[in-house]
This record gives C-alpha cells, structure tokens and sequence, in this order.
C-alpha cells in the first residue's frame, strides 16, 4: 500500500488558498496582500476552521479598505472553499490513497449525510480500509481458484 504524506501531497490546497488570496488581494488592492495570504494559508491547515477563519479575516480587513471589497473578498471565500472541498482535496487525496478522486468524493457525500462532519472526516480512512479488505479478500480468493486447478499435462506422443 502507497501511503505519501509528504508536505507537497498534505498541504497542496493550503498553499493553494494562500496563493490565489494573495493574488485576489493583489488584484483589489488591498495592504499587506502578502502578509495576509500567509496568514490564509497557515489558517488553512487547521482542519475544518480553519479556512473559515482566514476568510472571515480577510472580509474583516477588507471591510477597513471598502465595503465592496469585503463583499468581492466573501464572493472569492465561498466559491474557492466550494471547489477545494469538492475538486482540489479529492485529487490530493487520491494521490495521498489508492483511491480514485471520485470514489472519495461520493465517500465524503456518504459520510457527511450518514455521520455529519465525523462521517465526512472518517469517510477516506474507511472507504481506504474497504478498498484494503476486498482486494485481499479478491486475491486470496484468486490464489485459491489457481491452487484447486489441476495441473494441465502435455499431451503425450502417440507410440508406434
């Protein structure tokens, strides 16, 4: 089994939301644009919170600079959560598990409507452990099919 939780795989969408925070900062021109999207960015790994904090902060600084700003700055938090959650961390957990990116995303959905955020959160971890037990389940059960085969001879040279 690959497990990598190398910083490049666990932190690729925290690095992401610093980055186009920044740049989206930079864009509306807001002060200290890079200072904040550091801050976004190390807000992000706190896991479930943290994204929502470094939001939160950006519409709070941005409500100091203009009120559109804040509002362009919420519309930005809320579409870029939107396609982290739903895109970005499937495809860095399928790389992270031996997963395909959409078999975690229906497991995250499952999860999330039979468990609520536990289920959301435990839905990798067991859709990983069902993935672990039915290919060694499929190649034990091969392993006893080839075993059970007799044993195919040559057929044997005709005498004269």
């Amino acid at each position: 089994m690959r497990m990598s939780t190398t910083p490049s795989n666990s932190t690729a969408p925290q690095g992401c939301s610093g980055r186009t925070s920044g740049v989206v900062q930079l864009i509306l021109g807001m002060p200290y644009a890079a200072a904040l999207a550091l801050l976004v960015g190390v807000l992000d790994l706190i896991p479930l919170v943290g994204a929502t904090l470094g939001g939160a902060l950006l519409v709070i600084v941005g409500l100091f600079v203009e009120p559109w700003t804040a509002v362009v700055l919420l519309v930005y938090i809320v579409v870029y959560q939107q396609v982290e959650g739903s895109i970005l961390q499937p495809i860095v957990y399928s790389h992270a598990v031996q997963l395909n990116a959409l078999v975690i995303f229906i497991a995250v959905l499952v999860g999330g409507l039979l468990l609520g955020i536990p289920g959301a959160l435990l839905a990798i971890p067991v859709a990983e452990i069902i993935r672990i037990v039915v290919t060694d389940l499929l190649a034990y059960r091969r392993e006893r099919q080839e075993a059970n085969k007799p044993a195919v001879s040559s057929p044997s040279q005709p005498t004269t």
